[in-house]
């Protein structure tokens, strides 16, 4: 299992360097993405636990119903936050692959043009017709 991940890891921080064509901006984004990924991954507990007695559950229990019921109420937010934030990157994360070249193939659409200029928009329209 641990040599399958090592294979995996290096393919993806190949095909990191591969897309993003500066080791520079590789070196720079890994490292923040490094240390923010084991910032919240140390905090997630408390931060779960923190959002579950807010909702009246908690997960120091036995009790299976209590468990899914912290379960559902911490992850949740959780999710829905991080829906957001990934639409609120898309134009940053576009602009540094080079996509928006790409698009400008044929002719645009106006729903190419809405989505293109508000992905704020569309992520609150899904996340309301998603229920979330």
């Amino acid at each position: 299992s641990l040599f399958f991940e090592g294979i995996r890891s290096s393919a993806l921080w190949t095909v990191k360097i591969r897309v993003l064509n500066s080791r520079w901006r590789l070196l720079s984004y890994a490292t923040i993405f490094i240390t923010l990924q084991g910032l919240l991954g140390a905090a997630s507990p408390f931060l779960c636990e923190f959002i579950a007695r807010k909702s009246g559950a908690s997960f120091i229990s036995r009790n299976q119903k209590e468990l899914a019921d912290a379960s559902a109420s911490a992850v949740a937010p959780l999710v829905g936050v991080q829906f957001l934030l990934q639409i609120c990157s898309l134009p940053f994360m576009s602009r540094d692959l080079g996509s928006r070249a790409q698009e400008r193939r044929g002719a645009i659409t106006w729903y190419q043009q809405c989505r293109r200029r508000s992905p704020i928009a569309i992520a609150s329209t899904a996340a309301v017709l998603l229920g979330v």
